[in-house]
């Protein structure tokens, strides 16, 4: 059973956007079921810089749009995010995907991902495939 409440990775939110059909039926139940589906503002600031790369053809401001009529919740960055930055402990390089885990954790939201690391890791996540 898919969480009610749940925090998209980037590529998820992606997905949702382009290749919906890569989303797992659970999850994809999930999102539109009316649970709390939320996006990062992080995962927007993560795909802003690989829209800046020339990496990403939607721009910061169709992301935000899009996510609004996705109707999910954008869950901003806060200091209480950044304080559980140190708690996350993996071999997972990337910056923002260590911010995701944390504003999981202190918001006790799973991330929804694909990524095998994350999906290993001993924090809150849920497969995106199912």
């Amino acid at each position: 059973m898919a969480p009610s409440r749940l925090l998209l990775d980037s590529h998820v939110f992606l997905w949702l956007l382009q290749e919906p059909q890569k989303i797992g039926k659970l999850t994809m139940a999930s999102i539109i079921s009316g649970g709390e589906a939320c996006l990062s503002i992080v995962s927007i600031w993560e795909l802003a810089t690989k829209y800046s790369q020339k990496h990403l053809d939607f721009s910061p401001d169709q992301l935000l749009k899009a996510a609004d009529s996705s109707r999910l919740t954008l869950l901003p960055l806060e200091a209480k995010h950044v304080v559980a930055l140190p708690k996350i402990i993996t071999s997972h390089g990337d910056p923002f995907d260590k911010m995701l885990l944390a504003q999981g954790l202190v918001e006790s939201l799973p991330l929804v991902t694909a990524d095998n690391v994350l999906l290993k890791s001993k924090y809150q996540t849920f497969d995106a495939s199912q």
